[in-house]
């Protein structure tokens, strides 16, 4: 299967929170540059750099031990190592809530974008001037402890952009400045499009994750 090139960016935007503080919403590059993450915590802000960093650990080590498979299985091992690994941490905790973490990853295997979404997050798929949503319209504040995942995959065609984060980066305001950059400029660069999704969440304070991909 062909590989296509792509340009990505991935950024945050940190919450305003000073007492205790919280880590909010993440966004990683991982796997060479073919796969996303982005978390949203929920729960305690004191619990937050815990669990976003299980999340992301077990989710690296569950890529990198399904090398080699279906791009489908290797994102649902990912997430399932991701699953026990938080599982792990908050067998730990004596909090009567337990903490968890919405999470949206992405993987280009070949040609194909496979994507799994569960709880606060969203991605779009920008092409030919036309958007569509392609994760499911749930967006309960549930994340991987109390909620399946939900996968999809789509095939990629040159100039394709996929705008990927956590709800709180497709805020009106920043999808209005998104949508006007796209139809003057479609080919603005995925770090300036990232940087406008988080601006309206970083000026507010409430915090973001965005990955944004480009396919030249």
């Amino acid at each position: 299967m062909p590989t296509v090139r792509i340009e990505a960016h991935v950024d945050v935007a940190r919450p305003k929170v000073t007492r205790p503080p919280a880590a909010g919403c993440t966004a990683d590059r991982l796997d060479a540059g073919r796969a996303y993450l982005v978390l949203h915590p929920l729960g305690l802000p004191r619990l937050h750099a815990t669990c976003t960093q299980a999340v992301r650990e077990g989710f690296t080590d569950g890529l990198r031990g399904s090398a080699g498979r279906p791009g489908a299985d290797r994102l649902r091992s990912a997430f399932e190592a991701a699953r026990g690994r938080l599982l792990r941490v908050a067998d730990t905790l004596i909090e009567h809530e337990l903490p968890d973490v919405a999470a949206l990853g992405l993987l280009v295997d070949g040609d194909v974008l496979h994507v799994a979404a569960i709880g606060t997050c969203r991605a779009y798929l920008h092409r030919k001037r036309r958007t569509q949503r392609i994760t499911s319209r749930d967006e309960a504040a549930v994340g991987i402890l109390a909620s399946g995942l939900v996968q999809s995959a789509v095939p990629l065609e040159a100039g394709d952009l996929v705008l990927a984060g956590t709800v709180s980066a497709f805020s009106a305001a920043a999808v209005k400045r998104v949508s006007e950059v796209l139809e003057t400029a479609p080919d603005t660069a995925p770090s300036v499009l990232a940087q406008l999704l988080v601006e309206p969440a970083e000026r507010s304070g409430i915090g973001a994750g965005v990955a944004v991909v480009r396919v030249p």
